[in-house]
């Protein structure tokens, strides 16, 4: 279990906030504390590259924050169906499925 400190509340924040570029969540990303990862994972405006990169973290979490993620694009849902977590298989089948309906409709 990761303890948020003081000192990683701002970073997390940072992970966050609309404002932040791509290029410093990327930069972002090498905090080893897996909040701050899924902070990015879960943003609305996940990009490609982070959303590929976040998608082979070896943490499980991560990988399903990216899974439960609808601007996560189509061929990295795709990937994390075959994941080795049944929980991020099932997450990404399920938004997969979702994304498809909302182009339906």
């Amino acid at each position: 279990m990761t303890i948020t400190t003081t000192q990683t509340v701002p970073v997390i924040q940072r992970a966050r906030s609309a404002e932040t570029t791509p290029d410093q969540l990327a930069t972002l990303l090498h905090n080893p504390n897996p909040v701050v990862a899924i902070s990015i994972a879960q943003r609305p405006d996940l990009d490609t590259q982070l959303a590929e990169t976040l998608a082979c973290d070896t943490r499980a979490a991560v990988r399903l924050r990216v899974a439960k993620n609808t601007a996560a694009p189509v061929h990295v849902l795709e990937k994390l169906q075959e994941d080795v977590s049944a929980q991020v298989r099932s997450a990404a089948t399920d938004t997969l499925v979702m994304k498809t309906m909302r182009r339906e409709s």
